[in-house]
């Protein structure tokens, strides 16, 4: 049996390998494999998932995520928002999922991507979806209210809103990263697209 942390890094390597392929498969695969090589009782572990309560509501709520973005996306109170606002479209792209990142659900990504696809429907798609899980995880380091922080704050006896300062400048320092690689050449709203999203909210 091989060292948890070295079953780990080999398991990483070989889903960072093959994610090209379907990713769900390679990362079902991966899991059985780095029980394997950690000595993990696979059948155990599966009962103990299937007669555990909370995770059984954790796949519940998982599965439930992505429709209430479908619902969010058809119903496009969200959009409207956002053109009520007058932002652009790179600002836009930022704000909606720094915003989810707030919510305390798990899953969170699955409801912002369906609002950055209507955001931008011509943008590459891997660009949206690095776009998406960037900006998702920024708001969190500075939230007061975040779990996180309140635990850190607890176990280091550090004030609340030092800690909050202490990251302001890592979250400017990473929001700028994801600006410059990934926003800034994504074109603004044209014409059509206004037009089409007036027309569509009223505007």
């Amino acid at each position: 049996m091989l060292p948890a942390w070295l079953s780990f890094v080999i398991v990483i390597g070989v889903v960072m390998a093959l994610s090209k392929y379907e990713l769900g498969i390679i990362l079902t695969f991966g899991a059985l494999g780095f029980a394997f090589l950690a000595g993990v009782d696979i059948l155990q572990s599966l009962i103990n998932v299937l007669t555990d309560l909370s995770i059984l509501t954790l796949i519940v709520i998982m599965i439930l995520i992505p429709i209430l973005g479908g619902i969010m996306e058809e119903s496009g109170l969200m959009m409207e928002m956002i053109q009520k606002m007058r932002i652009s479209k790179k600002s836009s792209l930022m704000m909606i999922p720094a915003l989810f990142g707030l919510l305390p659900v798990p899953g969170g990504a699955l409801m912002s991507a369906p609002i950055v696809q209507q955001i931008d429907t011509e943008e590459d798609a891997n660009i949206k979806v690095s776009i998406n899980v960037w900006y998702r995880h920024m708001l969190i380091m500075v939230y007061p209210v975040s779990s996180a922080l309140i635990i850190a704050s607890k176990l280091t006896n550090i004030h609340l809103y030092i800690l909050v300062l202490g990251l302001l400048p890592a979250l400017i320092v990473m929001w700028l990263i994801g600006y410059i690689i990934l926003v800034r050449n994504v074109s603004p709203f044209t014409d059509k697209e206004k037009e089409i999203l007036s027309e569509r909210f009223s505007i």
